[in-house]
């Protein structure tokens, strides 16, 4: 644990906002209301995107501003070691 504080001294702090009390709730949320697919426009053209609830992109926020999505690549010590403790803990708030 201690080879990680000093590696990436984050994985802390991160856990503390994924542990708070509105991390908690936007994963409620994110879980409750499913991606839609809007395939056509209202003109009837073909767009094919998919809405998904705010809450969804505050928790894909909250990892991206961790590093969550280079920091095995970066050149840290541990840095696989710290990107499995963060998908861990992000995880449990939310499995999407």
């Amino acid at each position: 644990m201690r080879r990680w504080r000093r590696s990436f001294p984050g994985v802390s702090r991160f856990g503390k906002d994924v542990g708070s009390a509105a991390t908690v709730e936007s994963g409620a949320l994110a879980n409750r209301f499913a991606p839609v697919l809007e395939a056509f426009d209202r003109y009837g053209h073909r767009i094919d995107e998919v809405q998904f609830h705010p809450a969804y992109h505050q928790l894909m926020q909250l990892g991206l501003e961790s590093g969550f999505a280079a920091l095995p690549w970066q050149n840290i010590a541990a840095g696989h070691v710290c990107h499995a403790a963060l998908v861990f803990m992000l995880q449990h708030v939310d499995s999407g």
